[in-house]
């Protein structure tokens, strides 16, 4: 994966998936698909609004394994460019154990 992408790096007919898994074509500036259109990206690709528009994949659709353009919406990924990184809630007790297990003994956080 490369660094993260901005809107600059979008270029027209990139295949985008955002946070609910919609997928959309870049096009003139915007994400737009069959029946999407998604004019409040912001220039970290997440979205001004709803937090499930927000860009979490980009890359290039494959045309060679998908003759039209719902196929290519619906399909897998040629090439993924980028992915947005993801955080994971875990409780106290499961990064307890993660440390305990990292340095091999109980582990007191000090302030």
């Amino acid at each position: 994966m490369q660094k993260e992408f901005t809107k600059s790096d979008m270029k027209d007919g990139m295949l985008c998936e955002t946070a609910d898994g919609t997928r959309m074509f870049w096009i003139d500036g915007n994400p737009r698909g069959i029946s999407e259109y998604s004019p409040c990206i912001k220039d970290d690709l997440t979205h001004s609004r709803y937090p499930i528009g927000d860009i979490v994949k980009v890359g290039y659709p494959d045309f060679e394994k998908y003759n039209t353009i719902e196929q290519a919406l619906n399909g897998d990924f040629k090439e993924v460019l980028w992915e947005r990184k993801q955080e994971k809630e875990i409780s106290s007790e499961e990064a307890f154990s993660v440390l305990k297990e990292h340095y091999g003994c109980d582990v007191k956080i000090k302030e």
